[in-house]
């Protein structure tokens, strides 16, 4: 029940970031978290999940906020 505009305002006043950068931020968060917590699901179920219709689209995503590639984090974070 809010506008694009009055939400974007409530996000930058709570948190200091764009609604955009929030929702960014929270989507990386998740993506960290499966690919921590969830070895049984693959890269593909994960960006599923996350509502990516494209695998390579979520490694993008992936690889442009964190500097790796999801497969890479993965390693990384055993």
């Amino acid at each position: 029940c809010l506008s694009p505009k009055y939400f974007g305002t409530i996000v930058k006043k709570e948190t200091g970031m764009n609604a955009s950068e929030c929702i960014e931020k929270h989507i990386i968060t998740l993506a960290k978290t499966m690919l921590r917590m969830r070895r049984e699901l693959s890269i593909q179920q994960i960006s599923e999940k996350l509502g990516f219709d494209v695998q390579a689209d979520f490694c993008r995503y992936f690889k442009k906020a964190v500097k790796m590639s999801p497969s890479q984090y993965r390693m990384v974070a055993e």
